[in-house]
């Protein structure tokens, strides 16, 4: 492509939405741990290239600061001025942060010889489903689809002691530490997550959580993943002063000002809440800092 065709893409496609759709998928890849990925786009506009080393969350911050819709003003004041100097290299860096998706997308399809058009057969007795009649070998034993719903401790139970009946004393959950993930296992309660203080990064997304009390003496939490759950009081969190990235996405959280105590504060994602804007106001001239609202 010559300077004023890739000028002329740009001009068009770099958009809001695009950037935004490019952030999103970077917190989730960082949310489920997807370190392949996130090094992925790191390939893609020449982090490492550049000496960048970081990971974790490092590499998360870095990357969702290049591609955070907010810097789009940044972003087009950048292009034209590099269009006038004729700088190619630096019109190439945002075509290429502006097609990650689709780079990264051939690398993993590269990478794991897979084909996003690749067509699976399967042998409709597999499925235990009649083609002709329309009828399955199990229609007269229809289950009706509950919705479970469990304890902080009975899912931890299900998801490091496969449901085995063991009973796990307060001086064992000290010893957890790291990564705690939990998600979707349709928790109701934290109950004796409070003993849990050694965990750095917690992930307790896509649960039924209304009340995060428990979390409150957690002072080593540096990470905390609560989307889409029930939770409306978050003054619990103000005391955490080690938080660096906290995830409150689709919640109903109408006061945000226990966030502006964090002074570690770096990503906060709060999207989807009948939020007052006012209650978090300081974070909106926070330095080094990353607001998805």
């Amino acid at each position: 492509m010559t300077l004023e065709e890739i000028y002329l893409f740009l001009k068009e496609k770099l958009t809001v939405e695009n950037l935004q759709e490019i952030s999103l998928r970077i917190i989730e890849a960082y949310k489920n741990r997807n370190t392949t990925l996130l090094q992925s786009y790191a390939e893609q506009i020449h982090l490492e290239a550049d000496g960048f080393r970081e990971k974790g969350n490092r590499l998360f911050l870095t990357l969702i600061k290049h591609f955070h819709p907010d810097r789009l003003g940044y972003f087009q004041l950048d292009i034209e001025q590099s269009y006038r100097a004729s700088r190619y290299d630096r019109l190439i860096f945002y075509r290429d942060l502006l097609t990650a998706n689709r780079g990264v997308e051939r690398q993993f399809a590269k990478r794991f010889e897979y084909s996003p058009e690749e067509e699976y057969q399967f042998d409709a007795q597999d499925i235990g489903y009649d083609l002709q009649t329309g009828s399955g070998e199990h229609d007269s034993e229809f289950i009706n689809e509950v919705e479970i719903e469990m304890g902080f401790m009975q899912a931890l139970k299900s998801a490091y002691m496969g449901n085995l009946d063991l009973h796990i004393d307060h001086g064992e959950l000290e010893t957890f530490e790291g990564d705690l993930i939990l998600c979707d296992y349709g928790i109701v309660d934290l109950e004796g997550l409070q003993y849990c203080s050694h965990v750095s990064s917690l992930n307790l997304s896509y649960n039924r959580i209304s009340s995060i009390y428990e979390l409150k003496n957690l002072f080593e939490l540096r990470e905390l993943f609560l989307n889409s759950n029930r939770v409306c009081n978050i003054e619990y969190l103000e005391n955490l002063s080690s938080l660096e990235i906290v995830d409150l996405a689709y919640n109903d959280i109408e006061n945000g000002h226990a966030l502006t105590l964090l002074p570690n504060l770096r990503f906060l994602d709060i999207r989807g809440n009948p939020l007052d804007r006012g209650s978090i106001e300081p974070l909106f001239e926070k330095e080094d800092f990353t607001l998805i609202i």
